[in-house]
């Protein structure tokens, strides 16, 4: 059930950070969501660094493949 709940959060910041103008907020979320003293997002920040620079090496990808 944790992970289930990342993977849909990540899912969303990503789609946050792929929106012109919400780049800042879903770093910022995914900051403040990496601080968890539950550790259920533990690593998100790092998970959604990694989807962001793979999307920005494969343009071609867009965001809809990521989730």
């Amino acid at each position: 059930m944790k992970k289930q709940l990342h993977d849909e959060t990540l899912a969303r910041l990503v789609r946050l950070a792929n929106t012109p103008g919400w780049k800042d907020y879903a770093w910022g979320l995914a900051k403040e969501l990496d601080a968890d003293p539950y550790d259920i997002f533990k690593g998100i920040k790092q998970d959604l660094v990694k989807i962001m620079l793979a999307q920005k090496a494969n343009p071609e990808k867009n965001s809809s493949d990521s989730g």
